[in-house]
C-alpha cells in the first residue's frame, strides 16, 4: 500500500459531526467617508483561544456557539441561533474552519473543553472579557513606506554588523602614516 504523507489530506478526519466553536466577532469596517462602521463576523474559534477565552482574556467575540461542521458547512446563517442571524461569515471561513476543527479534535479540547460548550450551547455577555479598545478594522489597507523602518542601534546589534566594519576600515594611525 502507499503511503500518503502526514497532512496531505487535510480533510481525511472531517465528519459531519466534528466539533466547532463559533464566534461573533464585534468589528469595524470603514466607510467611503473614512469612519468606522460596526460589522459583525462569524469566526471559527480554534480550541486553543477559547481555551484563553475562558482563562480571561480580552476578546472581541461577544457569543460563541457549539456547532457542528454540517450545521456551517453550507455557510447558512438561517440554520444559527438568533443572535448569529444578522452577521456575515469571515473572509476564508471554510479554510479556517477545518483548520479549527482539527484543534477541537485533539484530547485536551475533547476532554476539557468541550464539556464547556457542547453542540448548541450559546455563551456570551459575562462569560468572557468582552473588549473593543482595539478595534479589528476589516476593510484597513496599511500602506508601508520608509517611515516603518526602524534603524537598530549598533549598541544592541546581534548580527556583528560593527566588527565588520572594523575589519575592513584600516586603522587610523596606518592611514597617517601613508598620508605623512
Amino acid at each position: 500500500a502507499e503511503e500518503v504523507p502526514y497532512g496531505s489530506d487535510v480533510d481525511a478526519n472531517l465528519r459531519p459531526d466534528c466539533f466547532l466553536a463559533l464566534g461573533l466577532a464585534h468589528c469595524f469596517a470603514l466607510d467611503a467617508d473614512g469612519k468606522l462602521q460596526d460589522a459583525f463576523v462569524l469566526e471559527p474559534i480554534p480550541a486553543g483561544a477559547y481555551e484563553a477565552m475562558l482563562c480571561g482574556s480580552k476578546t472581541s467575540y461577544t457569543h460563541v456557539v457549539g456547532v457542528t461542521w454540517e450545521q456551517v458547512e453550507a455557510m447558512d446563517v438561517d440554520k444559527l441561533p438568533e443572535e448569529f442571524r444578522a452577521a456575515s461569515f469571515a473572509e476564508d471561513f471554510e479554510f479556517r474552519a477545518k483548520a479549527a476543527l482539527r484543534t477541537w479534535q485533539r484530547p485536551h479540547a475533547i476532554e476539557k473543553l468541550t464539556p464547556e460548550l457542547g453542540t448548541g450551547d450559546v455563551r456570551g455577555g459575562e462569560d468572557f472579557n468582552f473588549d473593543i479598545s482595539n478595534k479589528r478594522v476589516l476593510n484597513h489597507v496599511h500602506e508601508v513606506d520608509d517611515s516603518d523602518n526602524i534603524k537598530q542601534d549598533m549598541s544592541i546589534d546581534v548580527y556583528g554588523r560593527d566588527k565588520d566594519e572594523k575589519a575592513t576600515k584600516p586603522d587610523a594611525s596606518v592611514e597617517e602614516l601613508y598620508n605623512a
